[in-house]
């Protein structure tokens, strides 16, 4: 069958024709905007959303509130969170303790000022005759009663699992009644971890569990 095109001969024809016209030339304007947002989509879902991150700190037992000296350690993290705080700043945790090091020593912690042997803080944990010390673990920084254990950790708090060595250690030393935590917020550059949270989740099985009895009045985590 051979078909033949349509002329219009009428006005009411080529109104019609007009009209569909328009009809595709509207549809055609409306795919292409369609394809155009489509494409603004998915270079955006690409972008990396930026996520804001803040000091967030915890109690583990939760049943406990955060004392007048713990709160003291606290603030040196506050005062100093601009300049530590992660993903912004790459720093290792020797750095992270050299920045807030002056205003722990202004609540009377002692504070490892290198790694060098004389200037580390050793705390024992077990003696021998005529108290000799037999064994001690290096300290981040301590209170000046050696109540309070603070260690500040970076890159490895979670990947390395250095935070259970602290736990570890704290449970060790026989003075300790507080193990203080810094872990950074976020690290890593193509695979991330959320130290803080990953950390903070671990802590509360421990304690929601009970299988387990720490001798420590409490450990605070805190993320910068």
């Amino acid at each position: 069958m051979r078909f033949l095109k349509h002329y219009p001969n009428t006005i009411e024809d080529e109104s019609i024709d007009n009209e569909m016209t328009q009809n595709v030339e509207y549809n055609k304007s409306k795919w292409l905007n369609m394809k155009k947002n489509k494409s603004a989509n998915r270079k955006a879902s690409k972008t990396k959303k930026q996520t804001f991150y803040m000091l967030e700190y915890e109690i583990f037992p939760h049943s406990l509130k955060i004392n007048e000296e713990l709160e003291a350690v606290i603030v040196c993290f506050k005062k100093n969170y601009d300049a530590i705080k992660s993903p912004k700043n790459k720093l290792n945790s020797n750095d992270v303790l050299k920045i807030i090091s002056a205003d722990l020593k202004a609540i009377g912690f002692k504070v490892e000022d290198s790694k060098a042997e004389k200037d580390k803080i050793k705390v024992p944990v077990l003696f021998d005759e005529n108290n000799k010390i037999l064994k001690s673990f290096d300290a981040d920084a301590i209170s000046i009663d050696e109540k309070i254990l603070l260690e500040v950790e970076a890159g490895g708090a979670f990947a390395n699992h250095k935070f259970l060595k602290d736990v570890f250690q704290a449970c060790m030393m026989p003075s300790v009644d507080y193990l203080m935590i810094a872990v950074r917020n976020v690290y890593g550059k193509k695979k991330i971890t959320k130290d803080y949270l990953e950390i903070f989740k671990f802590f509360e099985t421990l304690y929601v569990n009970k299988r387990l009895q720490l001798p420590l009045k409490g450990i605070v985590l805190i993320g910068y």
